[in-house]
């Protein structure tokens, strides 16, 4: 998978749209399955003892996986895969994908790889799916904190080790109390996470936008035949 280019801004943003009509469609499911073990089996020797099973737990999650062949609209064909796509398609259905880029790209290099699928819509059964998964990340990172704020978080945390060290050398040497020394870590876990809380204020506000837009497209894209 191509890295992809970051979007800096809603002019920024480019939407690129495949519609056509689905000639066939492969399914695939896989069943991952996984297992932990915990404990030790004991052996009971001649002087006796006991058992101890070990545990052991198994959990399993499927997936779906839809290879689908499509004829555009320009008549040329196509195909596309989804893993747990959350719209179905059958034979005969008319879809549209949409794709989030820049407008730096071309929409060669947008549609070029399948995870950056944004949306999937179904226009036979009306139903659409929005990957917003994928489309977050797509959204360069905008602080409106103050670069000293964003800075003060990530030195906390750097710090935390160090300062533990000293707290607790210098707590059982000025006998400040235990009380003391734990209302002091409650305050500097505070300011870590009030500070990495400033320095995220507006890093989310892009992609919100991104994903309104998206919405706004596929809604519009849903009403059409």
């Amino acid at each position: 998978m191509a890295k992809r280019e970051k979007i800096s801004g809603m002019d920024d943003l480019k939407f690129v749209t495949r519609t056509g009509v689905v000639l066939e469609n492969q399914l695939l499911s896989q069943t991952h399955v996984r297992g932990h073990s915990s404990g030790e089996s004991q052996y009971i020797g001649p002087d006796g003892g006991h058992i101890r099973p070990q545990q052991i737990s198994i959990s399993s999650s499927t997936s779906e996986k839809a290879h689908l062949f499509i004829r555009g609209d320009d008549g040329r064909e196509f195909d596309v895969s989804f893993v747990n796509a959350g719209v179905a398609a059958r034979e005969g259905n008319r879809v549209s994908l949409v794709y989030c880029g820049t407008q730096a790209e071309s929409a060669e290099q947008i549609t070029a790889d399948d995870h950056w699928i944004s949306a999937f819509i179904n226009h036979s059964t009306g139903k659409s799916r929005i990957y917003e998964a994928r489309v977050r990340p797509l959204a360069k990172p905008t602080p409106s904190a103050p670069w000293l704020v964003r800075m003060v978080g990530p030195v906390l945390v750097v710090a935390g080790l160090p300062v533990f060290a000293a707290s607790v050398y210098y707590g059982f040497k000025w006998e400040v109390g235990f009380l003391n020394w734990v209302l002091f870590w409650c305050l500097y876990f505070g300011l870590m996470v009030l500070f990495g809380w400033l320095g995220s204020v507006g890093s989310g506000a892009l992609a919100n936008e991104i994903l309104a837009a998206l919405r706004q497209r596929v809604d519009e894209l849903v009403q059409k035949p």
